[in-house]
């Protein structure tokens, strides 16, 4: 455009890049008073050009020179009203945006998402991703926070116990100790079904944590201030194992209160994800702990965690649905439930169901506990300092942890849609035979890792969701008393046979931990049969 043009103090589109709202009429009058020199058409056409280009087959000079700069002018005045227009909106969001952030400011040309915003678009992808719905998320990450308190809990003080135990006595004396265990866990049980006909879950839940959390506190001030006690390992090895046959099967107990059946059968596998990402953990800080500080100051470490699981437990009784109402939704026939021991143990009996689930588990665990003491005596034979066996057995947890996260996360869900959970009850006991197979051919120490890894991986990943769906047909009052018969004395019931024949061929015989794997052999083939009567 010519510079006369740009400088006419009289037209009103002079300054058409800086006019202000109340000059946008007269630009609008400007391109009015034109039009009448070319087709309306034409004049839309040009008006919405930005290069001002001339219609096709007709020559720019047929078009006023005014006209066009007009045009021009007033389509641009719309582009920056346009603009000015978008920029007071994004003003307007980003300041209520910084006021709900704490006053946190953000640019108005600035184009990326908030990070509130951002925040929310991720929680919501992880939803999806994990098929929580709404409502459930809150209740399902504390299930996953309790459970993964607890398994590391239960991990850490397990390696704890064993290399404090080890350190004093032979391993030829583990056998004694996991039967004193087993009595221990059946006295309590005794004790726990009692207490569940005089108090609701919530106050027996919070009650037994706080008093294991005491006790984890009280053997930690027993092993200060140089030698401790003869009977400290003694004590602390019956402790973990009292509590590590409690703990869980109480957080699986909440979440049948807590939790519908829909929602159960899809929230059981982030749940159990705390489970593995315990062992993980809990084996971390087993070896920070015990390498730096000793193996002694980690029950003061367990002794936080188990009292941070009592305000969990609280929490997470709060913020079941509205549909249980305050008390928990079978309080009203709670007095028709067991009322001792020994009507649990019937209650277990009666049912053909049942039945068959305690049969697999006690082979399982009659099994598994086997080839753990495998595994320990070989690695006492290979490391024998006592904070070095400790850092050993934390360091397998970590990587066996891992493993098992992985496998839970790609491999449970698809294994049970795809075959189902008769098959998923093979994978552990297969791959035992296998690990059993490889330590009688080797008898390293590498070896026993991978019978003991094998085990580890599978059992607390595919295997344990499995056996926790086989519960969800089950009542929820009977679910109470059906895992604590069969979680807690069944299972244990399965470590004293285990010790019984460990005593028989180690003590008595003389059989080698290398040479008990002929033993294992025989008992998986058993364990398989009754799999696969309970299968067909």
């Amino acid at each position: 455009m010519s510079a006369a043009w740009r400088n006419d103090s009289n037209s009103p589109c002079r300054s058409s890049q800086t006019l202000e709202p109340a000059a946008w009429g007269d630009a609008a009058e400007c391109a009015g008073s034109t039009s009448g020199a070319t087709n309306s058409n034409e004049s839309r056409s040009r008006m919405d050009d930005p290069f001002n280009r001339p219609p096709h087959g007709r020559a720019s000079a047929s078009v006023p020179r005014r006209a066009v700069t007009c045009r021009a002018s007033s389509a641009n005045t719309r582009q920056a009203a346009r603009s000015s227009r978008l920029r007071n909106r994004r003003t307007v969001r980003l300041s209520a945006t910084s006021k709900r952030s704490g006053g946190a400011i953000f640019s108005p040309d600035c184009r990326e998402t908030p990070p509130c915003r951002r925040g929310q678009r991720m929680i919501t992808a992880l939803e999806r991703v994990l098929g929580l719905r709404r409502g459930e998320r809150t209740r399902a990450l504390l299930l996953f926070a309790y459970l993964f308190l607890v398994i590391a809990t239960s991990v850490a003080g397990k390696a704890t116990r064993d290399a404090l135990f080890l350190q004093q006595h032979d391993a030829a004396r583990l056998p004694y100790a996991d039967a004193a265990v087993a009595l221990g866990v059946v006295a309590l049980v005794a004790l726990y079904v009692r207490a569940r006909r005089a108090m609701n879950l919530l106050a027996l839940q919070i009650g037994s944590l706080l008093l294991f959390s005491t006790g984890a506190l009280a053997l930690w001030w027993v092993g200060q201030g140089g030698a401790a006690p003869a009977w400290h390992p003694a004590v602390v090895y019956l402790w973990v194992g009292v509590f590590g046959a409690l703990g869980p099967v109480q957080v699986w107990t909440l979440a049948n209160y807590v939790l519908t059946l829909r929602e159960a059968k899809r929230l059981f596998g982030l749940v159990g994800g705390g489970a593995i990402l315990g062992w993980v953990v809990g084996g971390l800080m087993t070896t920070a702990t015990a390498g730096r500080y000793g193996a002694d100051n980690v029950l003061l470490a367990l002794a936080a965690a188990l009292a941070a699981c009592a305000a969990l437990v609280f929490v997470i009784w709060r913020r079941r649905p509205a549909a249980f109402g305050d008390e928990e939704p079978e309080a009203s026939g709670r007095a028709l439930s067991p009322a001792s021991l020994c009507e649990s143990l019937a209650l277990v009996a009666r049912s053909p169901y049942l039945r068959a689930l305690a049969l697999v588990i006690a082979c399982s665990s009659l099994v598994t506990g086997i080839a753990a003491w495998q595994f320990k005596a070989i690695a006492k034979a290979y490391i024998p300092a006592t904070d070095e066996l400790a850092s050993f057995f934390g360091w397998f947890n970590v990587c066996a942890g891992l493993l098992a996260l992985a496998t839970q996360c790609l491999a449970t869900s698809r294994v049970l849609r795809r075959f189902g959970v008769g098959v998923a009850l093979f994978i552990v006991p297969v791959s035992l035979v296998l690990g059993s197979v490889g330590l009688l051919a080797w008898g390293t120490l590498a070896a026993a890792v991978v019978l003991k890894g094998s085990d580890h991986v599978l059992r607390y990943s595919i295997d344990k969701s499995t056996v926790e769906t086989l519960f969800l047909p089950v009542p929820a009052e009977q679910t109470f008393h059906a895992k604590l018969v069969i979680d807690g004395i069944v299972w244990r019931a399965g470590d004293v046979a285990g010790s019984a024949i460990l005593l028989v061929a180690v003590a008595g015989l003389g059989v080698s931990a290398v040479g008990v794997g002929w033993i294992n052999l025989v008992l998986l083939g058993g364990w398989m049969a009754i799999a696969w009567g309970d299968y067909r």
